[in-house]
């Protein structure tokens, strides 16, 4: 469906997940832009029309190449744990907010965070350019989508230059590990789960500043964890 309003535009549509052993779920999805705006609204709803409450796992895969990413970018996020996914990621734990250029053969290095909210209960992730005069900004319920993954992926141009900032719900490990590690979130029979993100990118010196000093205004002591344990850090 299509919405127009004076200075906006919503496209809403649902998708429905339906399996006769198992969740009856419906999940309504509104995307909106506003005039002269560059900010982009993602509301997710995901509504449990079964009789039994149900598992649900939600990641937004938000992924940026240039003119965002280049040789010298920044990331920033709102955050207080870390964790390295695996070996690999942990080498490039120091250099973990800055990114290189386009490296043919580079593997990819991904980092799981436990995000922290705003006072609006939101939590961050930006990208800025090297020059700081361009970022794109990520921001989320956290109350729905506590954890958050940067996603770090410096191949050669031909082969896929990008970073993801990547809000979810739970982190990227098959369901049985996060479910032990009780981190799969549940929904009552008949309930409803909201999902926020908005994706705004920010241009101009001033502007990038302004996110910059928001951003580090919000910032926690972090806990840095072995190579893919959550456990040890504590909190779900």
């Amino acid at each position: 469906m299509l919405r127009v309003f004076p200075d906006a535009v919503t496209l809403e549509g649902d998708v429905p997940e339906q399996n006769v052993f198992g969740v009856n779920y419906v999940l309504r999805t509104s995307v909106t832009v506003r005039a002269g705006s560059s900010v982009i609204d993602i509301q997710d709803r995901l509504r449990n029309l079964g009789a039994q409450p149900g598992e649900y796992e939600l990641l937004y895969h938000t992924n940026f190449g240039p003119p965002f990413l280049e040789r010298g970018a920044r990331f920033l996020g709102t955050y207080d744990r870390l964790v390295p996914r695996d070996e690999h990621a942990s080498k490039g734990l120091e250099g973990m907010g800055r990114f290189e250029g386009p490296t043919p053969g580079f593997s990819e290095q991904v980092f799981l965070l436990h995000t922290v909210g705003d006072s609006e209960g939101l939590g961050h992730m930006a990208l800025l350019n090297a020059a700081g005069t361009l970022a794109a900004h990520v921001s989320f319920s956290v109350d729905t989508l506590p954890y958050g993954i940067l996603w770090k992926r410096t191949a050669a141009m031909e082969d896929g230059y990008v970073a993801g900032l990547n809000p979810c719900s739970d982190l990227p490990n098959p369901r049985k590990v996060e479910r032990q590690e009780g981190r799969v979130a549940t929904i009552g029979a008949g309930a409803e789960a909201v999902f926020r993100e908005r994706i705004e990118l920010v241009d101009g010196r001033d502007r990038v500043r302004a996110l910059e000093d928001r951003l580090h205004a919000l910032e926690v002591p972090s806990q840095t964890g072995a190579p893919g344990d959550f456990r040890k850090l504590g909190g779900r």
